[in-house]
Protein backbone atom coordinates (compact mmCIF):
# COMPACT_ATOMS: atom_id res chain seq x y z
CA UNK A 1 0.00 0.00 0.00
CA UNK A 2 2.65 2.38 0.90
CA UNK A 3 4.53 1.94 -2.30
CA UNK A 4 1.12 2.27 -4.43
CA UNK A 5 1.25 5.67 -2.59
CA UNK A 6 4.77 6.32 -3.53
CA UNK A 7 3.95 6.02 -6.87
CA UNK A 8 1.01 7.83 -7.34
CA UNK A 9 2.84 10.98 -5.08
CA UNK A 10 5.93 10.67 -7.35
CA UNK A 11 3.91 10.13 -10.63
CA UNK A 12 1.64 13.14 -9.60
CA UNK A 13 4.98 15.49 -9.23
CA UNK A 14 6.36 14.51 -11.87
CA UNK A 15 3.32 15.76 -14.64
CA UNK A 16 2.56 18.83 -12.23
CA UNK A 17 6.07 19.79 -12.60
CA UNK A 18 6.14 18.71 -16.58
CA UNK A 19 2.93 20.93 -17.11
CA UNK A 20 5.09 23.77 -14.89
CA UNK A 21 8.28 23.69 -17.02
CA UNK A 22 5.95 24.15 -20.31
CA UNK A 23 3.75 26.88 -18.58
CA UNK A 24 7.20 28.51 -17.88
CA UNK A 25 8.41 28.04 -21.30
CA UNK A 26 5.60 29.79 -22.93
CA UNK A 27 5.97 32.73 -20.60
CA UNK A 28 9.66 32.68 -21.29
CA UNK A 29 8.91 32.68 -25.41
CA UNK A 30 6.06 35.45 -25.00
CA UNK A 31 8.34 37.67 -22.67
CA UNK A 32 10.07 39.88 -25.60
CA UNK A 33 6.34 40.84 -26.57
CA UNK A 34 4.85 41.27 -23.26
CA UNK A 35 7.64 43.31 -22.12
CA UNK A 36 7.42 45.82 -25.04
CA UNK A 37 3.81 45.69 -25.42
CA UNK A 38 3.60 46.86 -21.69
CA UNK A 39 6.83 48.48 -21.54
CA UNK A 40 6.04 50.82 -24.68
CA UNK A 41 2.34 51.16 -23.45
CA UNK A 42 3.28 52.83 -19.74
CA UNK A 43 6.38 55.19 -21.65
CA UNK A 44 3.78 56.11 -24.42
CA UNK A 45 0.67 56.87 -22.27
CA UNK A 46 2.69 58.61 -19.34
CA UNK A 47 4.57 60.54 -22.47
CA UNK A 48 1.23 61.96 -23.71
CA UNK A 49 0.05 62.54 -20.72
CA UNK A 50 3.03 64.92 -19.73
CA UNK A 51 3.01 66.33 -23.33
CA UNK A 52 -0.55 67.33 -23.26
CA UNK A 53 -0.66 68.11 -19.60
CA UNK A 54 2.65 70.81 -20.02
CA UNK A 55 2.00 72.01 -23.52
CA UNK A 56 -1.75 72.57 -24.56
CA UNK A 57 -5.09 73.12 -22.50
CA UNK A 58 -7.28 70.42 -23.60
CA UNK A 59 -10.35 70.34 -21.60
CA UNK A 60 -10.98 67.29 -19.78
CA UNK A 61 -7.86 65.69 -20.64
CA UNK A 62 -8.03 62.22 -18.19
CA UNK A 63 -4.22 63.29 -16.75
CA UNK A 64 -4.89 61.03 -13.60
CA UNK A 65 -6.41 57.98 -16.29
CA UNK A 66 -3.13 58.31 -18.52
CA UNK A 67 -0.52 58.10 -15.57
CA UNK A 68 -2.95 55.30 -13.82
CA UNK A 69 -2.70 53.07 -16.96
CA UNK A 70 1.07 53.48 -17.09
CA UNK A 71 1.33 52.79 -13.60
CA UNK A 72 -0.97 49.12 -14.17
CA UNK A 73 1.51 48.24 -16.78
CA UNK A 74 4.31 48.59 -14.72
CA UNK A 75 2.25 47.12 -12.60
CA UNK A 76 1.29 44.48 -14.75
CA UNK A 77 4.92 43.79 -15.85
CA UNK A 78 5.97 43.31 -12.90
CA UNK A 79 3.11 40.48 -12.02
CA UNK A 80 4.52 39.09 -15.36
CA UNK A 81 8.01 38.40 -14.10
CA UNK A 82 6.87 37.51 -10.45
CA UNK A 83 4.95 34.33 -11.93
CA UNK A 84 8.01 33.68 -14.17
CA UNK A 85 10.06 33.26 -10.96
CA UNK A 86 7.51 31.58 -9.26
CA UNK A 87 7.37 29.08 -11.87
CA UNK A 88 11.37 28.81 -12.49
Amino acid sequence: MAFATAALEFSLALILGGMRLCLLALLAIAEPIVRTILGGTALLSAGSACFFRCFTEVAGFPFGGMLALSVGCVLLLMLYYRVMRLLG
